[in-house]
């Protein structure tokens, strides 16, 4: 998974977060459940960046952008590795952003 994002400042604290899978690779009944994935990953994951991001009073827009293998059997994936990957890019996003040179 692939992270872009863009972040300003706001006077109302938002975070917007997009989603992308490539139509090249998965017919849309396989790029909707791996959105559907993504999107619920996003929704267990948020906090931290959400935390930041309104402590900052910024505006913060996120696409992820899913990569795969060229082994992966989509019908075959679980939440748990979505989750992990976007936990990882939420935490390492939120530390970037609370660091003292952004704030």
């Amino acid at each position: 998974m692939v992270c872009v994002f863009l972040v300003d400042r706001a006077e109302k604290a938002a975070l917007r977060v997009g989603f992308a899978v490539s139509s090249r690779q998965f017919n849309a009944v396989r790029r909707n459940r791996v959105r559907r994935l993504m999107r619920e990953a996003v929704r267990f994951e948020c906090a931290p960046l959400n935390a930041a991001v309104t402590q900052l009073r910024v505006s913060a827009d996120l696409v992820l952008v899913f990569r795969p293998r060229a082994d992966l059997d989509v019908h075959r994936l679980t939440l748990a590795p979505f989750r992990s990957d976007v936990a990882d890019v939420f935490n390492r996003l939120a530390e970037r952003l609370l660091e003292p040179a952004h704030a």
